[in-house]
């Protein structure tokens, strides 16, 4: 996958930006584990969620720092909301 920078996403509309973002989130899950193309799935979507936060400051997303174990409560889970800095 290549890498979705910052600026390439400037100009895109928020319906974009999701499809993006689904798109890449699908590019991660058929990645294999410490692939170039993981490394660049993972950074398109950080850029991604960051340039919807700017459109929708209320924009919730969840972060994908590493593989959630199927025996992993949910409740482990980490969730950042952009706009506030808080991590619950």
């Amino acid at each position: 996958m290549k890498l979705i920078t910052r600026f390439e996403l400037a100009a895109k509309s928020e319906t974009e930006l999701r499809g993006l973002l689904r798109e890449s989130f699908n590019e991660l899950a058929r990645s294999e584990l410490g692939s170039h193309e993981r490394r660049n799935a993972l950074a398109s979507i950080e850029n991604i969620q960051y340039e919807l936060v700017q459109i929708s400051p209320s924009y919730i997303a969840i972060a994908v720092l590493a593989p959630i174990k199927s025996d992993t409560p949910l409740a482990k889970v980490r969730v950042t909301r952009f706009d506030k800095g808080i991590e619950s």
